[in-house]
């Protein structure tokens, strides 16, 4: 299928999320086996103190991938999203898509997002690509983007994700989100 027209069925299923800014990828940031990241994040975590809570469940013969459950903190809830967790440059990064079994998501064409984490002890912290240095910094790299919709295939997208990451300003320089983790029970 060309590109025109995954952009055009992307945009027409496409979240509001995507249409506030962010930058999603048709094809995985990182392939599956890049730099898996050696990081335990089983267990529930609180989204800054308040409900929902999500849950990183790892996934069974899967190095670094994790099925993310959102909850009210009292049911189990439904995986909604399944993570793969990766180490490029000494940096957690993300990537998030959702998951397979979720038929009710508003998207037709399953997108991908990248997403910087800072874990202490804790404290999870998630940075967002920043919207504002990616378009420059994907043009200059040859990376097609139409109307916040990062086209590439992923080898070229794990190698722009390899010179980018460690740059000042890639990711926002606060985070989106902070989940606490909850003592286990």
């Amino acid at each position: 299928m060309n590109r025109p027209i995954l952009a055009a069925l992307a945009l027409l299923c496409a979240t509001p999320a995507a249409m506030a800014g962010e930058r999603f990828a048709i094809n995985p940031w990182l392939s599956d086996e890049f730099s898996p990241a050696d990081v335990t994040l089983e267990g529930t975590w609180r989204y800054q103190g308040t409900t929902p809570c999500v849950r990183f469940v790892p996934l069974p013969a899967a190095l670094s991938f994790y099925d993310v459950y959102i909850s009210d903190c009292v049911g189990s809830g439904e995986a909604m999203y399944t993570v793969s967790a990766h180490n490029v440059d000494g940096r957690l990064l993300f990537v998030v898509r959702p998951a397979p079994a979720h038929d009710d998501m508003p998207l037709l064409v399953p997108v991908h997002w990248l997403i910087k984490v800072e874990l202490d002890g804790d404290t999870m912290q998630l940075f967002n690509v920043d919207d504002k240095s990616f378009d420059w910094r994907a043009e200059s790299s040859g990376i097609p983007v139409h109307d916040n919709l990062v086209l590439a295939e992923t080898d070229q997208l794990e190698t722009f994700v390899g010179w980018q990451t460690g740059d000042y300003g890639f990711f926002k320089s606060e985070p989106e989100f902070m989940l606490k983790k909850l003592e286990e029970e």
